[in-house]
């Protein structure tokens, strides 16, 4: 025990130091007592980090300034950055570091759900605009206190990323939003109607050419081929303006000889094959009436396909 005092002594030996050297004395001191072996810091008897209301004592009470730094009053010792906690979790078989100890459980929670809104943004390559306004979204649904009652804050981060999508013109179904967390579905839509109702957001009317500008800006076409996409948007057909927009682009494409699918139109606009056939013949109808244009079903008077199968049958 008497060595141990004897390295607390070596790290004061320079009397006279003025105050504010104090807490590296202290530093020099505990790495002394640290250097004759494990535990010595809890045994009885030996200041070692039990000064009255020291901060580490509890990790609760340690915040950490903008350059990282933490000060205790009581000791005097100063460190430079969040400790870990010592060890390794196991969870599912992955190997995770545990967080820092001054974090809580609700600031852990909100750094998770920035994560995953940064992370689900990516994937579903939300311009930079539409991150934004997602950010801006999710904090005044929290502030809103949409989170409580159990709903969470994975369903704030869902529905602000569907919001932001449509105000970015970006024709999302909150089944893509949300993705393999599929028990956030109802929560998410839920959280949705509810911002409408307490006026955090505005209902957006898009039309065909918002939809097309929007498609443009991210994926650049021939000049021709947008400036006629833009005059089929004009025409008055009653459609959704997704659909709308879907089959303006196609037939501006085969109009300027590319050669592009129905299901690949239908790709990027987040429509199936159907619903750009409906928008080709609307417009067809509309800039070449008359024409016989392919139908699914087949127009009424054809043979069925029973009928046709039995003509064969007579013909072999």
């Amino acid at each position: 025990m008497d060595g141990i005092f004897d390295s607390y002594a070596a790290g004061l030996e320079k009397v006279g130091t003025p105050p504010s050297a104090m807490p590296d004395l202290l530093e020099q001191g505990i790495a002394a007592f640290e250097e004759q072996g494990p535990g010595l810091g809890d045994c009885e008897g030996i200041p070692y980090r039990k000064a009255p209301g020291c901060i580490f004592l509890n990790p609760s009470q340690i915040r950490w300034d903008e350059r990282g730094v933490v000060n205790c009053p009581a000791c005097g010792i100063s460190r430079t950055e969040a400790p870990m906690e010592a060890g390794l979790e196991k969870e599912k078989g992955e190997i995770l570091k545990r967080w820092a100890e001054s974090k809580t459980g609700a600031e852990r929670g909100r750094e998770a759900a920035w994560a995953l809104l940064r992370s689900r943004s990516d994937s579903l390559e939300l311009s930079t605009n539409a991150l934004g306004d997602a950010s801006r979204l999710f904090n005044s649904m929290r502030e809103a206190r949409l989170h409580l009652g159990g709903r969470g804050l994975k369903p704030l981060v869902y529905a602000s990323l569907y919001l932001a999508a449509r105000n970015d013109f970006r024709n999302y179904s909150m089944r893509r939003i949300v993705g393999d967390d599929k028990e956030y579905l109802k929560r998410a839509n839920r959280t949705v109607t509810e911002s409408y109702r307490k006026k955090l957001v505005q209902r957006v009317s898009p039309t065909t050419a918002s939809y097309l500008k929007s498609h443009f800006s991210r994926k650049g076409y021939a000049r021709d081929i947008e400036k006629r996409a833009l005059e089929l948007s004009e025409l008055d057909l009653g459609l959704r303006p997704v659909i709308h927009a879907s089959g303006a682009l196609y037939i501006a494409n085969r109009e300027n000889n590319v050669r592009i699918t129905q299901r690949q139109i239908g790709e990027l606009f987040n429509l199936s094959r159907k619903h750009v056939g409906i928008g080709y013949r609307a417009i067809k109808e509309r800039t070449e009436p008359g024409q016989d244009l392919l139908r699914n079903p087949s127009p009424v008077g054809s043979l069925t396909g029973s009928q046709i199968r039995l003509l064969r049958e007579i013909r072999s």
